[in-house]
């Protein structure tokens, strides 16, 4: 989920406004010109999972079309690739699965953001009393399933009893009971998978995460709880909250994604384009 505004002007610093407003643009723009005189060739197809994204890329309106013309020849709608039929549904449900952005994490700072190694200390701690009174309530165990570029050193020394593991995610996510997140895009396959979400706050991230955040908070309407903040939220009823909250989660990716059943997969659309090569060049041959 993304929000051109929150990404490239709310919660960028006064130094960075500028690159983001004028010189990122002033590439792109470059780049289309480059197309339109033909030293550079337009993508020939784009795969979409998104609706919104599709209908954006059809516009006729768009400025840029307009002048430049097409940037992509033909859009393809695709199913989101987490909803492969390798992903079954678990029955062991056993974990609660946190899925770490990482506090440091380099669009964060790209924006100006630099969390310091007291307020990462700090995060850690107030994480794992977190996930130790989720994880009492619901009877499960906690994982932590760590960002690629996250300290998993850091993480171990002040985060003792709960297990940490990277390169694990969808493995977990799959056999979780909750899954909590600040802002991942391996959500998603928590979201087909209809599992119980939680999105979770904190100071520490920054503005760039929180907002992001906040995206799902009131697009999804998912349940947030704040690190500062959490202890009257989790109780057994916050169970039952979760589990009635999948309907909304449902709703959301209809309308975001591309689910039904005509609609190939990733992998799919991309043998097919191959095969119609292969076919094309057997026919010229002949």
């Amino acid at each position: 989920m993304s929000s051109y505004k929150l990404e490239n002007w709310e919660v960028v610093n006064l130094k960075k406004k500028f690159y983001y407003l004028y010189i990122k643009k002033l590439s792109f723009i470059f780049y289309r010109v480059l197309i339109f005189i033909r030293l550079l060739k337009p993508i020939n197809k784009i795969f979409i999972a998104r609706k919104d994204l599709e209908k954006k890329y059809k516009l006729r309106s768009n400025f840029f079309k307009s002048i430049f013309g097409q940037r992509y020849l033909k859009t393809q709608p695709i199913k989101p690739k987490f909803t492969l039929s390798q992903y079954t549904r678990s029955k062991d449900n056993k974990y609660i699965v946190f899925l770490d952005s990482n506090i440091n994490h380099k669009d964060s700072i790209s924006r100006g953001y630099v969390a310091t190694k007291r307020m990462q200390i700090d995060y850690l701690k107030k994480l794992k009393d977190y996930l130790i009174e989720i994880a009492k309530v619901s009877k499960k165990k906690a994982i932590i399933c760590l960002h690629p570029s996250s300290n998993l050193d850091l993480y171990r020394k002040y985060i003792k009893g709960i297990k940490i593991v990277k390169f694990k995610t969808e493995y977990y996510i799959l056999k979780s009971f909750i899954v909590i997140f600040h802002d991942s895009s391996s959500v998603t396959s928590a979201f087909c998978l209809n599992k119980k979400i939680i999105n979770l706050k904190s100071d520490h991230m920054g503005d760039y995460i929180n907002k992001r955040s906040e995206l799902y908070k009131n697009k999804v309407h998912l349940i947030t709880h704040d690190l500062n903040n959490y202890h009257t939220k989790i109780s057994e009823s916050m169970i039952h909250t979760l589990q009635k909250n999948i309907k909304n989660q449902k709703n959301f990716m209809k309308k975001m994604f591309f689910l039904e059943k005509n609609y190939l997969h990733l992998n799919e659309a991309i043998l097919n384009e191959i095969k119609v090569i292969k076919n094309n060049k057997s026919f010229n041959k002949d």
